[in-house]
């Protein structure tokens, strides 16, 4: 079923008569129109919110390998503004869900991407 993250409507007629929802979701750099934080956060407790609110039983969170609140700044000088968005959208779902269950993963690959790693 379409949806779209930022209409919460969409969002409960997707999960209307769902007993557990995956949230996949996620950005590998910002865009005009969704930024990690729109995405990792926002979006991931919208998502949390309204899969509670709809009698959803399992709430599976998909993060990310090393997310921290402060990324170390290894190969970017200030750490990764991706790995402490998904850090801070684990933090924001407990809240709204507390049973999620959350995986971290490393590498996520695509087809036509060779690899999402390079995270700004």
């Amino acid at each position: 079923m379409p949806f779209n993250l930022k209409d919460e409507v969409s969002l409960y007629k997707a999960m209307k008569y769902s007993n557990v929802v995956v949230n996949l979701i996620g950005r590998d750099n910002n865009t005009p129109n969704f930024s990690f934080q729109d995405v990792h956060v926002k979006g991931a407790r919208t998502i949390a919110r309204i899969a509670r609110e709809s009698g959803v039983q399992r709430l599976i969170h998909v993060s990310a390998l090393n997310c921290a609140e402060k990324p170390q700044g290894i190969i970017l000088k200030n750490g990764s503004q991706f790995l402490a968005t998904k850090w801070e959208g684990e933090q924001v779902v407990r809240e709204e869900f507390p049973d999620v269950t959350i995986f971290r993963p490393s590498d996520v690959y695509e087809i036509g991407r060779a690899s999402c790693r390079e995270r700004v």
